[in-house]
């Protein structure tokens, strides 16, 4: 069995804890998880919490605390989130990597440092242009298995050291794509 990683994140979309799922009730549809990181008493500043899953096609989850005995919680599912939510949650992904070209006027590869990654996209530094709109393929690094997944140019701004800071969104992806984004987003979560 697979085990299926959660972010427990407050309104304001602050991660507060990490947890892996436990199970479900076919009963009440409650939601035991084991916080294996984070607050561990859940006092009443946290009436709801924004649940988000490692599954790519898992929508995130408004949830309500109904009971916690130690590092275990059961949580009530109060509604679906919009799906943006995952795409927008960002973490911190320092690394050195490429883009390729797909639509620009350039060949070979440029290097890239990556400074955060999401589901949905990612932000960057490179000392070489790229033109907003374009589109390419970049280099997204995983401790078994490196990615490639093409993304449009959405954002870029000059820097003092003659870098350009960029942001960008993943586009043309398929299922296993976004799966694999979705895990290196939550591998590098839960390491933190």
């Amino acid at each position: 069995m697979d085990v299926k990683m959660y972010l427990l994140l407050t309104e304001d979309q602050e991660l507060i804890a990490k947890g892996v799922l436990k199970g479900v009730s076919n009963v009440d549809g409650t939601i035991q998880l084991s916080i294996t990181e984070g607050i561990a008493e859940f006092g009443d500043e946290f009436e709801t919490f924004k649940l988000i899953g490692s599954e790519a096609d898992e929508p995130p989850i408004q949830c309500q605390l109904v009971r916690q005995n130690g590092d275990m919680i059961v949580l009530k599912k109060l509604k679906p989130l919009n799906i943006e939510l995952r795409k927008s949650f960002r973490v911190p992904f320092e690394f050195e990597s490429f883009a390729y070209p797909i639509s620009g006027s350039w060949k070979g590869r440029k290097p890239l440092h990556l400074l955060n990654l999401s589901c949905g996209g990612i932000a960057f530094h490179s000392a070489s242009v790229l033109e907003i709109g374009e589109i390419a393929e970049v280099v997204i690094p995983k401790s078994y298995c490196p990615v490639i997944v093409q993304m449009k140019i959405l954002r870029r701004d000059q820097m003092e050291n003659e870098q350009m800071s960029y942001a960008a969104s993943f586009v043309n992806m398929c299922p296993d794509e976004e799966q694999a984004v979705c895990q290196a987003v939550f591998s590098v979560q839960m390491k933190k």
